[in-house]
């Protein structure tokens, strides 16, 4: 996502919506009295929707829109390349959030999300939470 001011943004299916309603809306603010002026704008412009299953080509570089964990929202996971796998939670050995393991369920989807994000082939495995990260990270989240 990012802020900065007024231009034209491309989101995920769904994602336009979501970051207008209350959970979003209502975390976007709670940073915003926790951090004050060190957040950015959030995005003004015309926000387009790339449907799930497509792929778009930007600056020819490929990126395939895949649904992502079912635990998650958007549900989206993004192959950028054929070599980098973005997806909401980047794939870390130490750090999970709540909502990865919250319940059977949850912890389910997370395996099967880790499961595609390594038969996708990609090589490098990114995410809007936490840094960049190998295949050897999400081997760790899959069970022995």
């Amino acid at each position: 996502m990012g802020g900065t001011g007024n231009h034209e943004v491309v989101m995920a299916e769904g994602m336009p919506q979501f970051t207008k309603g209350e959970i979003y809306g209502g975390m976007m603010k709670g940073f915003a009295q926790a951090f004050g002026d060190a957040l950015t704008d959030m995005p003004t412009g015309k926000a387009s929707e790339v449907a799930f299953g497509t792929t778009q080509t930007w600056a020819g570089v490929p990126f395939e829109f895949r649904h992502g964990a079912t635990s998650d929202f958007p549900g989206a996971s993004i192959l950028i390349g054929g070599k980098a796998y973005y997806t909401h939670w980047t794939p870390a050995k130490a750090h999970v959030s709540h909502l990865q393991v919250s319940s059977p369920a949850a912890i389910d989807a997370e395996i099967a999300e880790a499961e595609k994000s390594l038969a996708s082939g990609a090589e490098l495995f990114i995410g809007g939470h936490g840094g960049a990260a190998k295949r050897d990270a999400v081997n760790s989240k899959l069970p022995i």
